[in-house]
């Protein structure tokens, strides 16, 4: 058996983009076996769930985790660094080891609630959270479900959430360009597809600059020397907003955009959607009993974030909870996605420390 912390550090050495945590996958079940757990499937190709029946016939309570990282080169020092090109620069090595550390805990817990405790995959590029909603629903009764995200936006313990929208929703979305390749000497009376990327990219940013929505570009790519027209260019953006229906609304009127544009210009313009993240709800009776467990002067009641989370589907499906937990330490202070983020190993005790008090306020059945 090893404990929480060694776990934390041997998937943050070893991480996995989506869909292909493997070896994540095959750690963690070696490593939950190892605690005498029996009942343990892997769902949704690489995620790994769970199932503590106390007493059948009721609903199951979910506590889950994801497990994924991102395809960016890790920049800090620590013993444990990343072996790879990859990091988890979201803190999902952190959840994935306070949920462990949890499932240690409640071995020391008398209770009669049915658990579910899920490691999730593919959080940040496929949302792994859709497939898994969609299996617990099609195969369990789901009283509530709950999960974290940790975060140097706030200090180190400090507990942060909200009522209603927590998250935004997001639709990720690509937009391809077509010209015509060529060398640039010769170009004259050719369709240039980074003239014509500027020109829509200007008229898009006048199209949502007034809207209720955070649109933003984050990669434009095409080309292959500096001399030769691009046969095509890619632009990739993101719509985030407290509705998903009025991110759609708004995606609708691109996809009108495009089309005059393209009618305009006599240029070939593709839309491409990618993957839609719902908008992440906090039940109202969750979010009032979870304040009675966090203590006044560690609980923090948040705006609504622009970040997206697939948990989202989970609280479109089951009354829901999902909250920050706060990893700064002193003001080394870098952000989500940063390849410097690094939460000490000891918010992993606080967390999991947070997921019994949940459990024991909202089971009724606590011996």
């Amino acid at each position: 058996m090893i404990d929480a912390i060694t776990l934390r550090h041997k998937i943050h050495q070893n991480p996995e983009l989506a869909f292909n945590e493997f070896k994540t996958q095959e750690l963690l079940i070696k490593s939950i076996t190892a605690l005498g757990y029996t009942n343990i499937l892997k769902i949704a190709k690489t995620g790994v769930l769970v199932e503590i029946t106390n007493t059948p016939n009721t609903p199951y309570i979910v506590f889950r985790a994801d497990i994924d990282a991102l395809n960016i080169k890790e920049e800090t020092n620590c013993e444990f660094k990343s072996k790879n090109n990859y990091m988890h620069a979201c803190g999902h090595d952190v959840h994935t080891a306070i949920l462990y550390d949890f499932l240690i805990k409640i071995k020391n817990i008398n209770f009669n609630s049915n658990l579910l405790i899920i490691f999730q995959p593919a959080e940040e590029a496929e949302s792994g959270g859709k497939l898994v909603a969609k299996y617990l629903k099609q195969n369990y009764n789901i009283k509530h479900a709950f999960a974290l995200h940790v975060t140097d936006e706030y200090p180190l313990g400090y507990v942060a959430t909200k009522p209603g929208i927590l998250f935004s929703s997001s639709i990720e979305f690509d937009i391809i360009i077509k010209g015509e390749e060529g060398h640039i000497a010769f170009s004259k009376n050719k369709k240039n597809a980074i003239y014509y990327s500027s020109l829509f990219l200007t008229k898009l940013f006048n199209l949502l600059k007034n809207t209720n929505i955070l649109a933003g570009i984050g990669k434009i790519s095409g080309g292959s020397a500096r001399n030769i027209l691009p046969k095509e260019v890619k632009i990739e953006g993101t719509l985030r907003s407290h509705s998903l229906g009025n991110a759609l609304k708004n995606l609708e009127n691109i996809k009108k955009l495009i089309n005059s544009f393209s009618l305009k210009h006599k240029i070939e313009i593709k839309l491409q959607q990618g993957v839609i993240y719902p908008e992440v709800f906090v039940d109202n009776e969750l979010f009032k009993l979870f304040k009675q467990i966090i203590p006044e002067d560690k609980f923090i009641l948040c705006e609504t974030k622009y970040t997206a989370e697939d948990f989202g589907y989970y609280s479109r499906e089951f009354p829901s909870l999902m909250f920050w937990l706060g990893t700064a330490l002193d003001n080394n202070i870098y952000g989500l996605h940063s390849n410097k983020f690094l939460p000490p190993d000891g918010i992993i005790n606080k967390g999991s420390n947070i997921f019994i008090k949940i459990l024991k306020k909202i089971s009724l059945n606590i011996i």
